[in-house]
C-alpha cells in the first residue's frame, strides 16, 4: 500500500507476453506526456495533473498511473510482503482474465464506504457486511472450453464464508422477487400482444438466470458463478428487446399515420360541405372557445351517436361534457403511449396558419398550396391534451419546433391540407423552413419534400 492511510489512487502494472511490441503501446498516453527522469529512471511524465504517465521497467512490463503515484511506484523498494502480494501469489491463473482486490489493503476506505451506504430494505440490509467479512475479492473469466464467470469472496475462515454465503443468497432471492414483480407490472398487464410476449420471455429469462447463479461456500471462500448457458441467456433480451422496440415503434408510426389520414379525410369532407376548413373550436355566442374541432369531426368519423351526447353550448369541462372525455374514439389515441382521454393530434394555430382565424379558412386562401401547408401535427407525449379541450399547437415563428414538445428521436408526423402525411425531422430542420410549412400564404420557396 504505497499511500498508507490516504485514499487509494489507481495504478496499473501490466505484464505482457515476451515479444510483444510495447514501444507504441498506449499512444494517447504517450502523446499527452513528455520525457522526464526521477531517481535515475527515465519515464513519460503526464502534461496535465489528471492524465496518466508511463514507465517501462523492462521489455515486457508497463506501469501506468498519475503523478506523484507513478514516481513512487517506479522507485518503490520490493516490500517484504503485503495483503495484495500474498493474495496474488494464490491466484488461479488458469482463467483467461483474473483480477483481485485486497480489501484489507484499503480497509479504511471500505469502512467509510459502508458507513455511507443508504438505508437498504430489510431483506438486503446485511449485504454490506459481506465486504466486512471478506479480506479480498477475486474475479475470474474463462473462455476456453466453456464460458464461465466467477467471483470469489475470500474470508478469514469457513465460519465467515458461510455467513457471507447466507447473506448473498438471501439478497439474491430478494432481487429475484423484486425483478419479477417489476417485469410483471411493466409488461404482463399490457394489452399489446408484443409487450405481453416480451414480458413472459423476460420473466422466464430472469428466473432461469437467477437459478443458474450459484453461491457456494468453499472453505474460507464463497464462490458466486455463472455458467455459459446463463450468460448467453442473459444476453438474449439485450439483443432481442431493441429489435422488438424498433418493430413496435414502426407499427405505432403506421397506426398514427392512418389516424391522421382519417382525421384529414374528415376535415376535407367537412370543408366540402361547409365550403371552408372547420374552425379550430366550437365557440359560444360571444366567441369564447367551448369545444375542440375534434368534437365537430365526430359525425365524419362514424361517431354520430357520441356527437349527439355533447352540449355544444357548454365548455368541454362542464358538468355534462367532462365525463365524455373518457369516451375518446380510438382514432385520437396515441398508439404507442396511450394516455386516457388525451390526444397528441393538434392543429396549428398562429398568424398565417390555416387555423389561425377563429372563423375558419376558405380553400382559395391557401396560396402556398394544400400540398405545402401543414394542417395537423402529432406532438410529443408531454404536449398531449384532453381531446375535447379547445387547446392546439401554437406556432412560434422564431422557434416553431418548440411546440412539438419532447420527441424520442427528433422526428414527428405532420399532415398537410391535401390529406398527405409525412414524417419530418423537426430537430434538424431550420426554423424558418419549418415555419414556412405552417403558413398558408407566405410564398416561401421551401417544400416538404426537401425535409429528409
Amino acid at each position: 500500500n504505497l499511500l498508507g492511510p490516504q485514499k487509494p489512487e489507481p495504478g496499473l502494472i501490466l505484464h505482457f507476453v515476451p515479444g510483444t511490441a510495447l514501444d507504441k503501446a498506449f499512444p494517447q498516453v504517450r502523446s499527452n506526456s513528455s520525457p522526464a527522469e526521477a531517481g535515475g529512471k527515465k519515464y513519460l511524465k503526464p502534461k496535465q495533473a489528471w492524465a496518466e504517465g508511463l514507465y517501462q521497467p523492462d521489455a515486457n512490463t508497463i506501469i501506468l498511473s498519475h503523478e506523484p503515484l507513478l514516481t513512487r511506484m517506479m522507485n518503490a523498494q520490493q516490500s517484504p510482503s503485503s495483503p495484495l502480494q500474498e493474495r496474488a501469489k494464490k491466484l488461479d491463473l488458469s482463467a483467461q482474465l483474473t483480477g483481485v482486490c485486497s480489501l484489507d489493503a484499503v480497509r479504511p476506505s471500505v469502512t467509510e464506504l459502508i458507513a455511507h451506504v443508504p438505508q437498504l430494505p430489510p431483506p438486503i440490509i446485511e449485504l454490506p457486511r459481506v465486504l466486512t467479512l471478506s479480506s479480498a475479492i477475486e474475479f475470474r473469466l474463462s473462455v476456453n472450453k466453456a464460458l464461465r464467470a466467477e467471483v470469489l469472496f475470500h474470508s478469514t475462515d469457513a465460519k465467515e464464508a458461510t455467513e457471507s454465503a447466507r447473506i448473498l443468497k438471501s439478497s439474491l432471492e430478494f432481487a429475484q422477487q423484486m425483478l419479477e414483480a417489476k417485469l410483471k407490472m411493466e409488461y404482463l398487464r399490457a394489452t399489446d400482444p408484443i409487450e405481453q410476449a416480451t414480458g413472459n420471455y423476460a420473466v422466464r429469462t430472469s428466473n432461469r438466470l437467477f437459478s443458474d447463479l450459484k453461491i457456494v461456500p468453499q472453505g474460507p471462500d464463497v464462490s458466486v458463478s455463472l455458467n455459459e448457458n446463463a450468460m448467453f441467456l442473459a444476453m438474449g433480451p439485450a439483443l432481442l428487446l431493441p429489435a422488438i422496440a424498433k418493430v413496435r415503434a414502426a407499427a405505432a408510426t403506421t397506426v398514427s399515420m392512418n389516424n391522421m389520414k382519417q382525421l384529414m379525410l374528415a376535415m376535407i369532407m367537412d370543408e366540402q360541405a361547409q365550403k371552408k376548413y372547420t374552425p379550430r373550436a366550437i365557440v359560444s355566442k360571444d366567441g369564447k372557445p367551448l369545444l375542440s374541432w375534434r368534437v365537430r369531426m365526430l359525425p365524419y368519423l362514424e361517431q354520430e351517436a357520441l356527437y349527439k351526447q355533447f352540449h355544444l353550448d357548454e365548455p368541454w369541462d362542464s358538468e355534462h361534457n367532462k365525463p365524455l372525455v373518457a369516451k375518446m374514439p380510438k382514432v385520437f389515441a396515441d398508439p404507442e403511449q396511450p394516455q386516457p382521454g388525451k390526444t397528441r393530434y393538434l392543429v396549428p394555430v398562429g398568424e398565417g396558419t390555416i387555423f389561425g382565424k377563429a372563423t375558419g379558412t376558405v380553400m382559395h386562401q391557401i396560396v402556398d398550396g394544400t400540398h405545402n401547408t401543414i394542417a395537423l401535427v402529432e406532438v410529443g407525449p408531454d404536449k398531449a391534451v384532453e381531446w375535447t379541450k379547445p387547446e392546439e399547437f401554437t406556432v412560434d415563428a422564431e422557434k416553431p419546433a418548440s411546440g412539438f414538445g419532447q420527441l424520442a428521436d427528433g422526428h414527428s408526423l405532420v399532415a398537410f391540407a391535401d390529406g398527405g402525411v409525412q414524417r419530418i425531422d423537426v430537430k434538424n430542420t431550420e426554423a424558418k423552413n419549418l415555419h414556412a410549412l405552417f403558413t398558408m400564404a407566405g410564398a416561401e420557396s421551401f417544400f416538404p419534400d426537401e425535409i429528409k
